[in-house]
């Protein structure tokens, strides 16, 4: 699933994930990010 982070953040599977970056991450991590904040789904390509 593709994510923009929407804060600098670091962790298990998204190492130096700087804001405004897109990446794509496996769909449980990506969600587990939405759903605490640091990221939201992206819908650019």
């Amino acid at each position: 699933m593709k994510v923009i982070a929407l804060i600098n953040c670091t962790g298990i599977g998204y190492e130096d994930f700087k804001k405004d970056e897109i990446r794509e991450l496996p769909k449980e991590l990506a969600e587990k990010l939405i759903n605490f904040g640091y990221a939201e789904k992206s819908t650019k390509k």
